[in-house]
Order: C-alpha cells, then sequence, then structure tokens
C-alpha cells in the first residue's frame, strides 16, 4: 500500500514538473507575428499610391490648355529613391479649351528601360522651334544619369497634337524652355567617348500642312 502511493505521488511530481517545463518553453508567438508584421511592410523601403488621372504638368498654348496626364501608374514617396515625389506609369498629353478635348497622345520613350517618371506640378514651356507660326513645347524623361531624352510636339491652330522630333540632351528639366541658334534648338549633349560635354543644335521641322 505504501509503495502504491509512493508511485502515485512520485507520478504526479513527474507531471507537474513535466508541465512546467513545457510552459516554460513555448515561444510568445503574439510578439513575434508582430516583429514579422512589422518588418514584412517595411522590406521594401517604398510606399507607392496607386493613382490614376493625376494632372501632372500643364501649360498654356494661346487658347488651348495643355496637360500631361497620369492615365495609370502611382506615386512614390520613398525617399532613398532617386524618383521620390514622382509619379511613375503610363502617361498621355491632353489638349483643351474650355473643358472640350481636342487631341490626346501617349508619351512613349523607346530607350526608357523603366516606366515613366515625372514630378508633381511641372510647368510646360511654349516656342515656335521651327518658325511655322505653331506653338511647340518639348518633354524629357531620363534614361540615364547623365542625359535625358526629349520629344518636340507642336499644337496646330486647330488644337490638334503632332511629334516633331527628339534628342538625348544632357541632364536638365523635364519641360524646359531651349534656347535658339539661326533658327535652330541649341542644346548640350554628353560625349562618353571624350568625356566631354558638347554644344550641339537640331532643327525642328514643321509639320506638312
Amino acid at each position: 500500500m505504501k509503495k502504491r502511493k509512493k508511485i502515485i505521488i512520485l507520478s504526479l511530481v513527474a507531471f507537474i514538473v513535466f508541465t512546467a517545463c513545457g510552459k516554460a518553453e513555448l515561444p510568445d508567438i503574439s510578439s513575434q507575428l508582430k516583429v514579422e508584421a512589422d518588418d514584412s511592410s517595411d522590406e521594401s523601403g517604398s510606399r507607392k499610391k496607386e493613382e490614376k488621372n493625376i494632372v501632372v504638368a500643364s501649360g498654356k498654348a494661346g487658347k488651348y490648355l495643355v496637360e500631361l496626364v497620369l492615365k495609370k501608374g502611382c506615386y512614390e514617396d520613398n525617399k532613398l529613391s532617386a524618383y521620390c515625389d514622382t509619379y511613375e506609369g503610363e502617361f498621355d498629353i491632353r489638349v483643351s479649351e474650355g473643358g472640350q478635348e481636342y487631341s490626346n497622345l501617349a508619351l512613349v520613350y523607346d530607350n526608357s528601360k523603366e516606366g515613366l517618371n515625372f514630378p508633381a506640378d511641372g510647368k510646360i514651356q511654349f516656342c515656335d522651334y521651327n518658325g511655322d507660326g505653331q506653338m511647340d513645347f518639348a518633354i524629357g524623361q531620363r534614361v540615364s544619369s547623365s542625359a535625358k531624352e526629349y520629344h518636340f510636339f507642336t499644337i496646330t491652330k486647330k488644337g490638334t497634337l503632332h511629334q516633331l522630333g527628339s534628342a538625348l540632351v544632357a541632364d536638365a528639366e523635364y519641360f524646359p524652355l531651349f534656347k535658339m541658334q539661326n533658327g535652330k534648338v541649341r542644346y548640350c549633349q554628353y560625349e562618353q567617348k571624350s568625356g566631354k560635354y558638347l554644344n550641339k543644335t537640331m532643327e525642328i521641322s514643321a509639320i506638312e500642312k
């Protein structure tokens, strides 16, 4: 009887010790899950907000309003990114007057390896670069650390958009007002072979009427 009682007591002690050890070894999964959730939200170091139909730049060419519109994409606010505070995605150029749209043209850059990027609140500037009496403008997109690819556009008197030409220019504004020299657009281009910046001119042809 005493032996049986002793076995029961030893069994109870072993159970209590085993239970206590088991509880001590259980991890605090609630705090672990919280840490993992925080890490996953920051692992990219980037926060992007989906956007669409956002006007990122505009300007007036006579009676026409010209707007650069983010058709669909996102806003980048990562302070560590070279494209911080910019809109990235697909863009259209839109021409309108008094709320009526006259022309719409997709903006495409063959040399851009990433999605197009533009800062907010840009100002499109106009000049008659080819002397045909119609307003022209240029929009640039970064294609390397030392250059932007610029596309030149014109607006006809009927509000129709046409692309005129393009040029690789040493890094400058997204919406510049180029200077003229002997009826040609003057710009600067970086030459990798010589490692120098060269002054060049470009003739902007008028569209056929």
